[in-house]
């Protein structure tokens, strides 16, 4: 199964994404004070989600939250910066040839399986 995002779509999915990111940024600085890399990653995902363009930048800084992530001394400041990157990294779902759409797979759950909590 496969979703068809527009551009539009995929701001409001990076906002959210952002937004989630941000709650938890202070978990990541007070593990990592002097390591701004998943700031970075999450002010980049907010610039796209208010109208920027997809590009470099975002690319660099998710992969630099990551970086960040394997730096971090703790569980949850590792979750943080992932975080961080993963809102960053929202903008790079694939996108068919000449289309302002985005096609991203669902995977399906299987049949008879309950989710746990």
């Amino acid at each position: 199964m496969s979703v068809v995002l527009s551009k539009q779509d995929l701001r409001e999915v990076t906002a959210f994404a952002a937004g989630c990111a941000e709650v938890v940024l202070a978990i990541f600085e007070a593990d990592q004070p002097d390591d701004s890399r998943p700031r970075d990653a999450v002010g980049a995902a907010w610039e796209f989600a208010r109208g920027g363009e997809r590009g470099k930048v975002l690319r660099d800084t998710a992969w630099a939250a990551l970086r960040a992530a394997k730096a971090a001394e703790t569980a949850a400041a590792c979750e943080a910066a992932m975080a961080a990157a993963s809102a960053a990294y929202c903008i790079r779902w694939p996108r068919p040839p000449r289309s302002n759409t985005f096609s991203v797979r669902v995977p399906e759950r299987p049949s008879g399986r309950t989710r746990r909590r």
